[in-house]
């Protein structure tokens, strides 16, 4: 459209960001659809400093749609280019989502591997939030494998990192998976 071919930087951010609320909100055909018009203006205009994230909300509205193996790609580029312009945390994220990717394609081991090196690298970068993320995630797989207690260890962690920053959203998520594991220790009070 003649909108696309005009388009600039703010109506790329714009589309991206209504494109993002859309998919969060459960209408992922039109989100994708601004999401993917965004990354048309951000290529023709050669914004090489929006791609990498504009990619991540692409692959990010794929993964929501159970559409795993189509952001694989995406988000190797934005990983390739978020480490080029030296963003760790958006790449540190960036991991975690690629190992999001291999655990919807049914590879525990890859996923574990993927949200090992996040965390790697979210210690070195020291923010809390930055280091719950891949912590819950390999508490996901060591739960989906059986392993309740190494769980129950990352879930703690991370309560731990989040207790006073008042996120009360991903406090509640560990919390409710800390009771996963209590139920599973047969701990039904504590559960």
């Amino acid at each position: 459209s003649a909108f696309l071919q005009e388009g600039s930087k703010s109506q790329a951010m714009a589309l991206a960001s209504s494109g993002f609320l859309a998919v969060w909100q459960g209408e992922h055909e039109e989100g994708l659809v601004q999401i993917e018009d965004s990354l048309t203006i951000a290529q023709r205009l050669q914004e090489e400093q929006m791609m990498p994230l504009l990619l991540m909300i692409n692959a990010i509205a794929y993964i929501s749609m159970g559409r795993d193996g189509t952001a694989q790609p995406l988000l190797r580029d934005a990983l390739e280019l978020f480490e080029q312009q030296n963003l760790p945390y958006f790449h540190i994220i960036t991991i975690v989502l690629l190992g999001n990717v291999q655990l919807g394609l049914g590879d525990l081991e890859q996923a574990r591997a993927l949200y090992e090196e996040a965390t790697v690298r979210a210690r070195v970068l020291g923010e809390n939030w930055t280091l719950s993320f891949p912590l819950s995630n390999l508490g996901d797989v060591a739960r989906l494998q059986g392993q309740y207690d190494l769980a129950g260890k990352y879930y703690e962690e991370c309560e731990a990192l989040l207790r006073d920053t008042g996120n009360t959203g991903d406090l509640a998520r560990f919390v409710h998976n800390l009771g996963y594991v209590a139920q599973h220790a047969g701990d039904f009070p504590r559960a």
